[in-house]
């Protein structure tokens, strides 16, 4: 496979992954607006009981709650007024670009290991892209993640894991693709591919510690 060939395959899988990308962090967002509204609900406590009041304390009673109504209604229209902070955007976008270098390495491997035993040039140009589209989901994703943290270093030991590891795999993922641009051979990009595929595996697992809590697969 020629290398106009795969630089032409690989703009065209970094197009669909843009197209996707962009339409993944759409539902993303959306999905976690509702579930921040259900905790917020879920953090109001339990209701005080109501004890019954007199004439003139229900009509004070009614009069305060119309009051009450009137500024939530005024704050629900000023929060549909205002627009979102632009570097909201950017900065949550990070959830929605982490799972297709995940889904692309370990496909690779895959697919790798299956040509071991006699190369193919179809299969070793599908992993070829594969790799480069994952290199560049894997930078895009590393950036996003440090865009959300800002340049904060702390957090626990899942999140220290967490936050070097995918900037390792975006280094390694960059390595990898070189190599499979260049065609030194398929050792290299063997070998590289090998830590790609744990290395995703492990990440995709501390994200979801992270995001969810400990032991969120029930282990």
């Amino acid at each position: 496979m020629s290398l106009r060939q795969i630089r032409r395959i690989t703009l065209d899988w970094l197009l669909v992954l843009a197209c996707i990308s962009a339409a993944a962090a759409g539902s993303v967002a959306m999905a976690h607006g509702t579930e921040k509204h259900g905790e917020e609900t879920k953090a109001a406590g339990p209701e005080m009981p109501v004890m019954p009041a007199t004439g003139a304390e229900a009509m004070e009673h009614s009069a305060m709650s119309e009051q009450e109504m009137a500024g939530h209604g005024e704050a629900i229209i000023t929060a549909v007024e205002e627009p979102a902070s632009k570097g909201s955007f950017w900065a949550n976008i990070h959830p929605a670009t982490v799972h297709f270098p995940i889904a692309l390495f370990i496909v690779a491997g895959m697919v790798e290991a299956l040509n071991l035993r006699r190369r193919r040039e179809r299969l070793s140009a599908a992993v070829d892209v594969m790799v480069v589209a994952g290199a560049a989901g894997a930078v895009i994703a590393a950036t996003f993640g440090w865009v959300h943290t800002g340049l904060w270093l702390g957090g626990d030991a899942a999140m220290q894991w967490h936050r070097w590891i995918g900037t390792s795999l975006a280094f390694i993922g960059a390595l990898a693709a070189w190599l499979a641009i260049r065609d030194c051979g398929r050792s290299g990009l063997r070998i590289a591919l090998l830590i790609l595929v744990a290395g995703a595996a492990v990440q995709g697992y501390l994200g979801g510690e992270i995001s969810h809590g400990v032991g969120h697969l029930g282990f």
